[in-house]
């Protein structure tokens, strides 16, 4: 932090924070009350519908936590989650985490047009153990079709997403259990052919057609959009160019499911959302997205994209509240309403804060987001883009958010990396900004830093030498210069755990990466330790330790 007026405001909080009686702002103080569980104690949960914490009827205690161990890429184990390990039952060091062995996922997507395959991705989810902590493996499927791959034991979502999104559509199949025998696969159907097919003979429907044409009154079509259909599910069918006249065709995406019996039941999509989208970059068109389109029929009839309006020129520069440039600043560009959509597009000033752009006319949102490291905060502007415009976009500082880290007997704690992860708005709307700071503790406990406005997930971590262990997650909501309350910043006293990584041999294995969560109820887990398995250079012991806040008190 640079200059007098920060000097002076950092000055300003140590000595509130000094005060006996300080009634600063305080972070945790919600004015919606809450808005998700973070917001509320321990044994509580958030009832969204009347914005309070009532008694959670899932809560578990601080000593029930859960882990999951990764090993190196070197080992023939996979990755092995533990559920619900309770320390005050067991020997909490002298734990064993036996890993399950790795088993081989591979297999091949044949193309439905000629011999040979398909390339793309295979991501391959595994079904949650504890707090929808899924295991997800991403698949390279070679240009054959062919893909190899080991995972962890399990029962599978296998999400194929092909690289030539132009020629074929997505595939799901589920439950595919994986380390039982033969895993079934999501293929493709033969499509049929525009050219030579009747499209009213399909069963199952896989080819659908549509035409995207200005609007009712300018019936022509539009060069530079491309069209995709959209499932609830999120499968996506290929992407399609509108021809000079403005016709397109889809295939869509199907859906695998493995019955009880082991058989395989394809189903194909009964609605989708129809999204018309820019071709390229250098495109000033909208998005438009028609919703809950039947697909019924293989003919989706005509859309309209609206007038389309004309282009205008927008440039200026990024300043700082004294009228200095502010530099590297990502720029979200929004104008709606564009025609029957919108219009969005991302871009970056110059290092002498300097940017321009084309974009559609109509009523523009301009959000600048500064780097990380600086004392100018995030803002919005809403302009009126009906003409080639010049602007001039000044940033306001960013607030302080600060406290006092203290072990449980309130004694400062030195070195503390603080780290506050902006999670949406005050409001808790999602903005898409997910930015990250961090500041350190002095040697009397405090820290400060400088962060946009939002509402923040803030994690404190501890050196090694305090012998301390990292804290369950705090909210810190910051509008202004914004204080952390004493009980948010004090850490709890260790539980030290302890144990072996063993193969299914018993035998141990290093390098493996050590995970422990506590999970307060089934939506939500939290990171509460993690630790590497080793040993000494000449042996492996596989041996761990760390320490987790397992005596956090009920209030935070």
């Amino acid at each position: 932090m640079n200059g007098r007026t920060t000097s002076r405001r950092l000055a300003l909080i140590i000595l509130a924070l000094s005060a006996s009686a300080c009634q600063f702002l305080f972070a945790d103080s919600s004015p919606q009350g809450c808005l998700d569980n973070l917001d509320c104690v321990l044994g509580q949960v958030c009832d969204t519908a009347s914005g309070t914490c009532i008694p959670s009827n899932s809560f578990k205690p601080l000593s029930v936590v859960d882990a999951q161990v990764t090993p190196p890429k070197s080992s023939s184990t996979a990755t092995t989650q533990f559920a619900a390990i309770d320390l005050k039952t067991v020997d909490s060091q002298n734990l064993e985490l036996v890993l399950q062995r790795a088993v081989l996922l591979e297999g091949t997507i044949a193309s439905p047009d000629a011999p040979g395959g398909v390339p793309g991705m295979l991501a391959a989810v595994r079904r949650p153990l504890f707090d929808n902590r899924t295991l997800s493996f991403n698949i390279t499927v070679s240009e054959s079709g062919f893909f190899s791959q080991q995972v962890a034991p399990g029962k599978y979502r296998l999400l194929f997403k092909p690289s030539r999104r132009e020629a074929f559509p997505q595939l799901v199949l589920e439950p595919a259990t994986v380390g039982g025998g033969e895993v079934p696969l999501p293929r493709y159907l033969p499509f049929a052919d525009p050219q030579t097919d009747d499209l009213q003979d399909q069963d199952p429907l896989l080819v659908v057609r549509g035409q995207i044409l200005a609007s009712q009154t300018q019936p022509h079509p539009v060069a530079g959009l491309q069209v995709e259909a959209v499932t609830a599910a999120g499968l996506r069918s290929s992407l399609a160019q509108p021809d000079e006249q403005g016709f397109f065709y889809l295939r869509l995406p199907l859906a695998w499911q493995v019955t009880e019996d082991g058989d395989l039941e394809a189903t194909t999509p009964a609605s989708a959302n129809i999204v018309i989208s820019p071709a390229g970059a250098e495109v000033r068109l909208p998005t438009v997205e028609i919703t809950d389109v039947a697909l019924d029929t293989p003919d989706l009839g005509v859309f309209y994209l609206g007038e389309v309006p004309p282009v205008h020129a927008l440039s200026g520069v990024v300043l700082d509240a004294h009228g200095r440039p502010v530099a590297d600043c990502q720029l979200k560009l929004r104008v709606e309403p564009v025609a029957a959509g919108s219009f969005t597009m991302l871009i970056n000033n110059d290092s002498t804060g300097h940017f321009a752009t084309t974009l559609p006319a109509g009523q523009l949102t301009v959000t600048v987001i500064p780097p990380a490291v600086g004392e100018v905060a995030l803002a919005s502007f809403d302009l009126l883009l009906d003409a080639d415009r010049q602007v001039q976009l000044t940033l306001p500082p960013r607030p302080l958010l600060s406290g006092q880290v203290t072990d449980d007997a309130g004694l400062p704690v030195a070195d503390v990396i603080v780290r506050a992860e902006r999670i949406s708005t005050t409001a808790g709307e999602d903005d898409g900004i997910y930015s990250s700071f961090e500041a350190g503790s002095g040697s009397d406990g405090i820290f400060a830093m400088s962060v946009d406005p939002g509402r923040y997930r803030v994690v404190f971590l501890p050196p090694a030498a305090s012998g301390l262990p990292r804290s369950l997650p705090k909210v810190a909501y910051v509008q202004q210069d914004t204080v952390m309350e004493a009980a948010a910043c004090r850490l709890s006293p260790p539980t030290l755990v302890s144990g072996r990584i063993l193969d299914g041999a018993g035998q141990p294995v290093c390098g493996a990466s050590v995970q422990f969560f506590y999970s307060p109820d089934d939506s939500t887990s939290h990171l509460v330790g993690e630790s590497i398995s080793g040993g000494i250079i000449e042996e492996c012991s596989g041996n761990f330790s760390l320490l987790l806040p397992a005596d956090v008190p009920v209030e935070r």
